[in-house]
């Protein structure tokens, strides 16, 4: 089992006297032979094998996937794509052609020959890259854009004021499924629409 780190906010790790460091959970180190977690156990809180006050802020961190570094999505077009995606506020970063036997070996595909461009939301970490495939030549599922489909379905964008953001977006010829709604168990406001290759994407206010 692979090691586990508790991360404690502010307000716990002075609670804790663990300001400033991380938690290692005694019962979660490698090499101790455990069985999984139970949905319940696991809304337990412990410390040194003693339940504590307060499981908020409190969060289990996997150490073998550090972060997601970024989402690949092939497009038809990258220059209309790129321009669709600057227009909701992403700046553009590294951009260049691929090909060679090197590309050709990572993707399982013969004669690869395509050209990318990694955007950016000024704040976040995760990076949107767009690939067009001038060989071999995409090819296109008419069911992709439903969202009932197997498979990576859509990207989130969280955002503060929905409303205006979707009157914006309207304006410049954006089409949206549906008008914006309310999730009644959290009450998280939400809309989805297409763009380009109708790659489907929402819109999340929390």
């Amino acid at each position: 089992m692979s090691n586990v780190l508790l991360l404690l906010d502010s307000s716990q790790s002075e609670r804790l006297g663990l300001a400033g460091r991380k938690a290692r959970l005694p019962f979660l180190r490698a090499g101790r032979k455990i069985a999984p977690l139970s949905p319940a156990r696991m809304t337990r809180p412990y410390r040194h094998g003693r339940a504590l006050s307060g499981w908020q802020g409190i969060h289990v961190i996997n150490k073998m996937l550090k972060k997601i570094n970024h989402i690949n999505v092939v497009v038809s077009n990258l220059d209309e794509a790129k321009a669709f995606f600057i227009q909701l506020g992403f700046t553009i970063g590294d951009e260049s052609e691929l090909s060679g036997e090197w590309i050709s070996a990572i993707v399982g595909l013969r004669n690869v020959r395509a050209r990318y461009v990694t955007l950016s939301l000024p704040g976040t970490e995760t990076n949107l890259e767009l690939i067009e495939y001038a060989s071999p030549p995409s090819e296109r599922d008419t069911n992709m854009c439903k969202a009932n489909q197997m498979g990576f379905r859509h990207i989130a964008f969280e955002v503060e004021d929905i409303e205006g953001i979707v009157q914006s977006l309207k304006g410049k010829g954006i089409k949206f499924i549906s008008p914006i709604h309310t999730y009644p168990r959290t009450g998280k406001r939400l809309v989805y629409f297409w763009g380009t290759d109708s790659i489907l994407l929402e819109l999340a206010q929390y």
